[in-house]
């Protein structure tokens, strides 16, 4: 984690240890109060980085989950 601005583009990937970068605090932060309000995140652990900061991405580990959008970043993609 880092202490750049938030960027609110996100990739988010499940169970991967392919996957490197390094991500804004407050984006961690606006991602975990969006995953109290998300219940495909129920039981789940997730990696994530910022897209402009991943550097090695295992794309089938990608996932792609509708984030609340009223307190969540921007919607992720499983696009690399």
């Amino acid at each position: 984690m880092n202490d750049d601005p938030a960027t609110g583009d996100v990739l988010v990937a499940e169970g991967s240890e392919k996957m490197t970068g390094s991500i804004p605090r407050a984006d961690v932060a606006r991602l975990m109060v969006a995953a109290l309000y998300t219940p495909e995140a129920i039981d789940r652990t997730f990696e994530v980085v910022a897209r402009t900061d991943a550097e090695k991405v295992a794309p089938p580990t990608l996932v792609d989950i509708e984030w609340n959008q009223r307190t969540g970043p921007k919607k992720t993609t499983a696009k690399a």
